[in-house]
């Protein structure tokens, strides 16, 4: 069953944003460090990834909903 987009955005809309890990079904993960990283569709999320040290870079990555196996809460991480 794909991620629920509504469980995404709310994720990515939280007050205050809470930082979370995206779990693929292949095992990938993807942290969303920030609000502004994460951009939904309607059947992939857009994800810009920081550098080592987080400093910005242009490598995005598009993640099909339909992959998402999981989120993770990174506080718990």
């Amino acid at each position: 069953m794909p991620m629920d987009r509504e469980t995404l955005q709310s994720l990515i809309r939280g007050e205050p944003f809470e930082p979370f890990t995206v779990v693929m079904s292949n095992g990938e993960r993807f942290d969303v460090l920030h609000p502004e990283n994460a951009m939904l569709g309607r059947s992939t999320m857009l994800l810009a990834r920081a550098g080592a040290n987080g400093e910005p870079t242009d490598d995005v990555a598009r993640l099909s909903l339909r992959q998402i196996a999981s989120v993770e809460d990174r506080a718990r991480a």
